[in-house]
């Protein structure tokens, strides 16, 4: 490439050598920096610019810097060190301990205390109850003066038989009697049922079950009758013959309670033993027999008991 001497003319840019050339506007690329003396530009005449810049205030003597506390809240500027540079912060501090006191005294509790402010005490809530013992009603003050709520211990119904003891609280008072007829009253619960128990024990507890048919015409060895099966079948029947021959009064209900078969003792108490041979009857009702003659009657008779355990 030529050597060119470039030349610069306001914002224009030029070649020296080429009179043809365009020159080149550089007023784009300029910026114009303005200051009342803040700013201080100083050309060397070789094309080296020096750029001074002072602070707004054109001061550089006030630049803060170096600040510390020392243990009295007293905070200290030492950068610069001139006079007044210190200011005492301890009267801003606060307190912010909070004293609570126990005093027991009547209804208060404890006293909560901070420095500035009124003290709070802390008061327990004051409840009243209370007993007529005559009436055995229950009385209760609430601790805001509102009316006074109460329970009754016992009903004022006119055919209640609870009554108030002497200390206020329900009693019933029970009649002696005598459960099983043996000529001494019964005082306790306890005595009651265990009398109750030997009442229930005697006859009330035994009943016959129903009427069943054995065909006899025949000799037969090992026989077996379900005497709880048939005693269930008849009292509450679900199929036939049963349920053919079954009749109640009116309003009855449609079965006759039956007992569990785990709940009965089962006896034979006789039988005619020209008929019937090796005769037995187990735990669940079942009997078991042998036929060796036949009635000369057609009929031959078995009692049969069963008893409530």
């Amino acid at each position: 490439t030529d050597s060119q001497d470039l030349s610069l003319s306001g914002d224009d840019l030029s070649l020296s050598g080429d009179p043809t050339a365009t020159p080149i506007d550089l007023s784009g690329y300029t910026e114009t920096v303005a200051g009342a003396n803040d700013i201080t530009v100083t050309d060397d005449g070789n094309g080296n610019y020096t750029v001074d810049y002072v602070d707004g205030d054109k001061s550089s003597t006030n630049e803060l810097s170096d600040l510390s506390l020392d243990g009295s809240n007293v905070l200290t500027l030492s950068n610069p060190a001139t006079g007044g540079n210190s200011v005492d912060l301890s009267g801003l501090l606060d307190d912010d301990d909070v004293s609570i006191t126990n005093t027991v005294t009547g209804n208060r509790i404890a006293t909560i205390s901070e420095p500035g402010i009124t003290s709070v005490d802390i008061n327990e809530t004051v409840t009243s109850l209370s007993q007529n013992t005559s009436t055995g009603v229950i009385t209760y003050v609430d601790e805001d003066g509102g009316t006074p709520a109460t329970a009754n211990v016992v009903s004022s119904d006119a055919n209640n038989e609870l009554s108030v003891g002497a200390d206020g609280g329900a009693s019933f008072e029970m009649t002696n009697i005598d459960v099983d007829g043996d000529g001494t009253t019964e005082d306790t619960v306890d005595s009651a049922m265990a009398d109750i128990t030997k009442v229930t024990a005697k006859s009330a507890r035994i009943f016959y079950p129903p009427s069943i048919a054995i065909d006899a015409s025949t000799n037969v060895i090992g026989a077996n009758k379900d005497l709880y099966q048939e005693y269930v079948n008849q009292y509450a029947p679900t199929a036939p013959p049963y349920t053919n021959t079954f009749v109640s009064s009116t309003g009855a209900p449609g079965a006759i309670p039956t007992y569990n078969r785990a709940d009965l003792y089962y006896y034979i108490t006789y039988y005619d033993d020209t008929i019937f041979d090796n005769v037995s009857i187990d735990a669940n009702g079942v009997m078991t027999y042998d036929i060796i003659g036949q009635p000369a009657d057609y009929n031959a008779l078995i009692n049969v008991v069963f008893v409530v355990k």
